[in-house]
């Protein structure tokens, strides 16, 4: 038998509810249950391949059962998925599963074994915790208070990309067309709602949104987005106390600069069609219609003799003065930036930090960033596209 997934053309395992190349019409059941065990497994991944066949066997039982319309066990549960699992053979699995069979082989496991934190505690407490010497008082620890202690965003809650495994509802068809005689269709993700910058998505619709959840999205601290170099001083270079360097680009003010750095506070792998081939955005720039690598013509650009010629700062200048150029000059450029780009796609700065730079209106910014996210996602999804331009 022919397997699909095999150690040549291996399927990664956290993408296996989205890529396994399953029936259309069981598709969206399957993903689910698909999900909720790798969910699972990420969390309590041990690398054994005695691990590793009990995980390959429960998919490959989720499959069959989905297939022959044999509902899982009442009791089976995503929160013990390997207790109450049916017992099937694994011949006949195989069998009726055909190349759509998994095996640990055909699989890229890509995520990180866990250990049992109490065996951990356990074993530290034996080799660490030492009696009291004899006549010394023993005194009790002291905990604060959990409720009062507080935790600062994660970077990560803003970050662009999606989550490793996203969590989809597959009850709900977002969007779903005919391109070239194939059928695509797109769910719901979850959560409906965002509670982080980095949980919007294709489908979050920001005019659902409250102002009290559009407000939940601002870091409760100051969080700085842009590379580590930007935050270190420059000999001629102006350093912001909040927002790093302002790299001079020809004839803009410092406050339009400024202006740049609130509304893009970073990029995030942009990229330019280039003789019909997608191209990183930063290596090359237009000037004057022509489209030149930034490397031969660096040292001509008069900010060369102020701004270093590292990589960090390059790619700023590329992607600022382009913006610059769009956004106040009006520039069409020949050579635009694929996908869509618009002002606070990222918010890394405190209610108060925006409102002390002018902007009071902090419902709008967050519903600006939300309706930037979606943009921003959507002109990049190449499903999205192909349906979009299917009419």
């Amino acid at each position: 038998m022919s397997l699909k997934y095999t150690t040549m053309n291996r399927i990664r395992f956290t993408e296996i509810s989205d890529r396994y190349d399953v029936n259309r019409v069981v598709k969206g059941k399957i993903s689910e249950l698909h999900a909720k065990l790798i969910t699972y497994v990420v969390s309590h991944f041990r690398n054994s391949n005695q691990y590793k066949q009990k995980v390959v066997k429960a998919l490959n039982i989720i499959t069959y059962a989905v297939y022959a319309n044999d509902p899982l066990p009442f009791n089976w549960s995503a929160k013990d998925p390997f207790s109450n699992m049916p017992d099937i053979e694994e011949s006949l699995l195989q069998e009726t599963l055909g190349d759509v069979y998994l095996t640990v082989d055909g699989i890229e496991w890509d995520v990180n074994a866990h250990y049992d934190s109490d065996i951990d505690t356990h074993v530290a407490s034996k080799s660490t915790t030492q009696r009291p010497k004899k006549n010394e008082p023993t005194v009790p620890k002291v905990f604060p208070p959990t409720s009062n202690i507080f935790t600062p965003t994660s970077k990560q809650d803003l970050y662009i990309q999606a989550p490793i495994i996203p969590q989809i509802d597959y009850s709900k068809v977002w969007m779903t067309g005919v391109v070239d005689s194939e059928t695509y269709t797109i769910y719901e993700t979850l959560p409906r709602i965002p509670t982080k910058q980095n949980e919007v998505s294709c489908t979050t619709n920001p005019s659902q949104m409250t102002d009290k959840e559009l407000l939940r999205l601002y870091p409760n601290v100051r969080i700085r987005t842009r590379a580590a170099s930007m935050y270190e001083p420059v000999s001629g270079i102006r350093l912001h106390p909040i927002l790093g360097l302002i790299l001079p680009i020809k004839e803009y003010t410092e406050q339009q600069l400024v202006e740049n750095l609130i509304q893009y506070p970073h990029f995030f792998k942009l990229m330019r069609e280039i003789d019909g081939k997608q191209c990183s955005f930063y290596s090359h720039i237009e000037i004057d219609g022509k489209l030149v690598s930034i490397l031969d013509i660096w040292d001509d650009l008069p900010e060369s003799q102020i701004i270093p010629k590292q990589a960090d700062f390059i790619k700023e200048y590329v992607v600022r003065r382009y913006l610059l150029e769009r956004d106040i000059d009006g520039i069409k450029h020949k050579y635009p930036m694929f996908g869509d780009l618009d002002p606070f796609l990222t918010l890394p700065l405190t209610i108060a930090d925006y409102k002390d730079f002018g902007y009071t209106d902090a419902v709008k910014l967050a519903r600006q960033c939300v309706a930037s996210r979606v943009n921003y996602k959507v002109s990049r999804n190449p499903i999205v596209r192909r349906l979009e331009h299917s009419d």
